[in-house]
């Protein structure tokens, strides 16, 4: 499978490459219509989607059956106390072996053993709930991934305190100080991986919606010359990702000394 990141036309293999030549001589020749539906670019691709407008739809469609063939590029971001963690396992739901893993964690930080079993009880009893919660059980079993490395800081709550709100509420009742309770959420460093995930692995409703996302940035970029950020898409996948799947760790500390 290739390895496509729909904002950086260089990852793109030849075939969907000459597909984004072909829409853009396509679509060339409809800039007027364009132009005037540039203020809400996606609503008027999905509409055309929707109702089977040509060609708008047809070249979506020849979109999706090349790359729900392939992989695409993604982003999450996270902190960690060290990131040989998610090279050697990758990327694992937050709430499987969620009290191990921490546990590990606050260990290696030289936490007193006594602070340490206060807060992995209090974990207990945060998952217990969870148990009882349906539907917030869910949320925790799914990762979360955006498309446009520019967005990093848009997802910065993702990586502001370790362990996530599980680890927050356990700690939030423990019987600490505030500044020891603060350390504890800072701990470790915050980081973007980046990897590579099945298209045909997102839920549907979501490739629709990164289907229109690669048409707008051709035709924004492309056609109508647009400086623009591009607009976020972000989603969430049901499976977690294997170590052969990452690609690269980014250290924010490191990213924001640059």
């Amino acid at each position: 499978m290739d390895k496509i990141d729909i904002y950086d036309i260089e990852t793109y293999p030849k075939e969907l490459e000459q597909m984004r030549i072909n829409a853009l001589t396509i679509l060339e020749k409809s800039k007027n219509i364009l132009f005037e539906n540039a203020d809400e670019m996606y609503r008027f691709l999905d509409i055309c989607y929707y109702e089977k407008s040509e060609p708008i739809a047809s070249i979506l469609c020849n979109i999706k059956q090349f790359v729900i063939k392939n992989e695409i590029i993604c982003f999450h971001n996270t902190r960690v106390l060290d990131v040989v963690q998610i090279k050697n396992n990758g990327l694992k739901f937050p709430i499987n072996n969620y009290k191990e893993r921490i546990k590990g964690n606050l260990e290696l930080s030289k936490i007193s053993k006594e602070t340490i079993k206060m807060i992995t009880s209090n974990i207990d009893k945060i998952l217990n709930d969870f148990s009882n919660e349906p539907l917030d059980l869910k949320k925790h079993s799914q990762i979360s991934f955006y498309l446009n490395f520019n967005h990093h800081n848009d997802y910065q709550k993702f990586y502001e305190d370790f362990g996530g709100e599980i680890l927050e509420q356990a700690i939030r009742i423990s019987s600490i100080d505030d500044d020891l309770k603060n350390t504890f959420l800072k701990l470790g460093n915050p980081v973007i991986v980046k990897f590579s995930i099945p298209f045909s692995l997102i839920e549907s409703y979501k490739q629709e919606e990164i289907l229109i996302k690669i048409l707008e940035y051709w035709i924004e970029k492309y056609i109508l010359k647009l400086n623009k950020m591009h607009d976020v898409c972000e989603g969430r996948i049901l499976c977690e990702v294997p170590q052969e799947k990452i690609i690269k760790i980014v250290d924010l500390h490191i990213l924001s000394d640059k």
